[in-house]
């Protein structure tokens, strides 16, 4: 199946309807070298069997998070003596993943590689923590037109979907106001900038006095005498007294 240019999804047979069509692959099939989940997965992909499918949520971080249980406990010796926790294991057995609750949209991927890449790696720890990986192995990656068309079907998902188009409009005014703001923001900001100072002296009325004004509007002084230039100073009478103080 090709992928579309609004992405793919991925999608996991759904407990109760996979345990029945299993039983019209027949136990002649199976046997003791047989992997069972590459023979459903395979019966699949193939069209031999008809499920209802649920539609997938990834976790961002592939690695699960601990639930942190009682390993070394101490009992009281008579009623009512308190309990006490020596200490602590982390416990890994939650998947990284999780079929799509109604009215959430499941993890869309850019393309096919990429939803493949992640199934890999999310069974790869699931694997190493020994959590059970369900279904996940035998996942379909399908355009996610699909699922969106499974939607539509479902007169139930109805109102939740509404719910989430909704959801998804005021997060979208949200941004586009973000956005005003963020412009309206840097618009003042470089209208506050001050403006690049003029490296240009001018004559003033007093004989080789110069002027200059700085970029926040003020008028600084000095005086050239003897092919010397004074320092810069805020009045014409200092800059005056300089060579006589000089």
């Amino acid at each position: 199946m090709s992928d579309s240019n609004g992405g793919v999804v991925v999608r996991m047979p759904q407990n109760a309807q996979l345990s029945k069509q299993m039983r019209h692959l027949g136990a002649a099939v199976y046997s003791e070298n047989a992997d069972a989940d590459q023979l459903v997965k395979e019966a699949l992909d193939a069209g031999k069997l008809q499920v209802e499918w649920s539609y997938v949520q990834f976790d961002d971080d592939p690695i699960p998070v601990p639930t942190r249980v009682p390993q070394l406990v101490s009992y009281g010796q008579f009623q009512g003596d308190p309990d006490r926790v020596l200490s602590h294991r982390d416990r890994f057995d939650a998947p990284t993943w999780k079929p799509c609750r109604t009215g959430r949209r499941p993890t869309v991927f850019p393309d096919r590689a990429t939803a493949e890449e992640t199934v890999a790696e999310h069974l790869a720890t699931a694997e190493h923590f020994n959590i059970v990986p369900g279904n996940l192995r035998m996942a379909q990656i399908v355009p996610v037109e699909e699922y969106e068309a499974s939607v539509r079907r479902d007169p139930s998902d109805r109102i939740a979907r509404r719910v989430t188009e909704v959801e998804l409009e005021v997060a979208r005014r949200k941004a586009d106001a973000a956005a005003a703001d963020a412009a309206a923001i840097e618009a003042g900001l470089i209208a506050s900038k001050p403006a690049p100072s003029s490296s240009d002296w001018t004559g003033t009325h007093e004989p080789r006095v110069q002027s200059r004004q700085r970029a926040d509007g003020s008028v600084v002084y000095r005086r050239r005498s003897g092919g010397k230039v004074s320092p810069s100073f805020d009045n014409i009478e200092a800059a005056r007294r300089w060579r006589a103080e000089a």
